[in-house]
């Protein structure tokens, strides 16, 4: 997680808005005039899927962002997947236990 703060000025010193919560699940977006990233987490212990009002964090509401660090049971990854972000909301599936650190860069 330093290194993401290290090259997000966002996750430092941006705006904090809570996107979505419920029992055992938390998303959060940190943001600023260029850096949009979208964390979420799923502290249970079962799989959860959820759709996100990505558009709170002033991710633009039809988009792509790409998932830029995960973690779970088995450890973390850095690979990046890309999620498609429709009328201002991201679905996502989080497997228990597990987060995620999302980015939106603008093209």
């Amino acid at each position: 997680m330093i290194y993401l703060r290290r090259f997000h000025r966002a996750l430092k010193t941006g705006c904090l808005n809570f996107l979505a919560s419920g029992r055992n699940y938390v998303s959060y977006a940190r943001f600023d005039n260029t850096d949009k990233i979208v964390i979420a987490i799923n502290s249970g212990e079962d799989d959860f899927e959820v759709d996100i009002p990505v558009w709170k964090g002033e991710v633009p509401k039809n988009c792509d962002m790409q998932m830029i660090f995960a973690a779970n049971r088995q450890g973390y990854s850095l690979l990046p997947v890309r999620y498609t972000v429709s009328n201002g909301y991201l679905h996502i599936k989080l497997p228990g236990l597990s987060g995620v650190v999302l980015e939106y860069e603008k093209k």
